[in-house]
């Protein structure tokens, strides 16, 4: 800043270049983030596996979710992590859909109890807070936690 004869600032070009980089690497990071934001949810591939033991921290989940079928029939199932650790079995990823769905494979004993189970073999459409639930209630993703 250059100080004028009456003892008052007058703000240089220089400053004002300094502040107009500090904004544009600024909302420049921001943008960077967001684009990156998809990276932090499940992949394809990623693996759930419910073991009879459970973790020490292991909150129940229980939602309803889209069970794919043959030639598009869909119907609805539930998924209750209480029931799939005490049956056992694991839920993979298998693709992740344009609209941010993710198609999942569980293999295993039931999913619920009652009408509502999806089976020991089903595909089921969630979302990735359904994929991070289930991965936190099993104790986390892979096989060996």
């Amino acid at each position: 800043m250059r100080v004028r004869r009456n003892g008052s600032a007058q703000p240089t070009a220089q400053l004002g270049i300094l502040l107009a980089l500090i904004m544009g690497a600024t909302v420049l990071g921001v943008v960077r983030m967001a684009q990156q934001a998809n990276a932090w949810g499940p992949s394809v591939g990623d693996i759930v596996s419910f073991a009879h033991v459970r973790p020490a921290f292991s909150p129940r989940v229980a939602f309803d979710v889209t069970r794919l079928g043959p030639a598009g029939g869909n119907a609805t199932c539930r998924l209750d992590s209480r029931v799939m650790r005490k049956t056992g079995g694991s839920l993979v990823v298998e693709a992740i859909q344009p609209t941010g769905a993710y198609v999942a494979r569980w293999v295993g004993g039931a999913t619920s109890a009652g009408a509502r189970n999806c089976g020991e073999s089903a595909e089921v459409l969630l979302k990735a807070t359904d994929v991070a639930a289930l991965a936190t209630s099993a104790g986390g993703f892979g096989v060996d936690h």
